[in-house]
């Protein structure tokens, strides 16, 4: 879904993430996300009736969903890295107001420098900025293309995550990967701070759990992520012996909007 670099890229892998959090996860995070999108977007007053959206990392098209039920008549510039997902995506949404472009996100500023004029009111990215090479360079960038008024909507993963955090004392995770799960305290909120005021920001956090059924189920999930390792299947196997498989993760949800 995101940097060709990661394992995030493959529609199978994804898929397989989305099919399995569907499962076992404790509360569906897609419905949660929905509402409290309307809420963010309530919250710092954004008032375009049809923007102009650019999404980043758009996937199959999740988040796509919610933004045309919000937005009767918006227009959505939808990016991603994997052809595959695009491919699913456009089965989705044959709307003509909606166009999709296979691009990496870090090539994005690349490709708008030969535009005159980029304008958008709303820019979004769920689950995907933290695999750029350079996430607040990209999120300086995405800033000057939003209009006044315009606002950005962007969702993470947050610390403590129970999994990552298992397998970390039992395997090896490359430290790119635990990176990411820092990049909503130590990017995305900085970076928002700085631009907003206290009444054009908004952020929620939502506490989940992973609760698996049995260690097969965990290693199916495991084996689908970035941190998997090969190597330490056996270790890992014998190790989820003596451990719960329910398992917390956070999710978060940061947005503002542009005086």
């Amino acid at each position: 879904m995101v940097h060709s670099k990661y394992k995030e890229s493959s529609n199978t892998d994804l898929k397989k993430r989305i099919a399995i959090n569907e499962k076992f996860q404790k509360s569906n995070f897609i419905d949660w996300q929905k509402k409290k999108y309307f809420e963010a977007l309530n919250r710092i007053k954004f008032k375009k009736e049809n923007p102009n959206i650019l999404d980043v990392g758009c996937g199959t098209g999740l988040q796509i969903e919610i933004f045309l039920k919000k937005f009767k008549k918006c227009s959505i510039l939808a990016t991603d890295i994997s052809s595959n997902s695009l491919k699913q995506a456009k089965q989705k949404f044959k709307n003509k107001n909606v166009i999709f472009k296979k691009i990496d996100m870090d090539l994005i500023p690349k490709f708008f420098n030969n535009k005159k004029k980029i304008n958008f009111d709303l820019i979004h990215s769920s689950y995907a900025l933290y695999y750029s090479k350079n996430p607040k360079k990209l999120l300086n960038n995405f800033s000057k293309y939003l209009n006044s008024g315009g606002a950005m909507i962007i969702s993470s993963p947050d610390e403590p995550h129970e999994m990552v955090n298992f397998v970390k004392k039992n395997a090896v995770v490359k430290k790119k990967v635990l990176n990411t799960l820092k990049f909503y305290k130590k990017t995305l909120l900085p970076f928002m701070l700085n631009k907003m005021n206290k009444k054009n920001f908004y952020t929620i956090k939502k506490v989940n759990y992973l609760k698996f059924n049995k260690q097969q189920d965990f290693m199916s999930f495991w084996r689908s992520t970035t941190y998997y390792n090969k190597k330490f299947e056996n270790k890992i196997l014998i190790k989820l012996k003596k451990t719960s498989l329910k398992f917390k993760k956070i999710s978060a949800i940061a947005a503002f909007k542009k005086s």
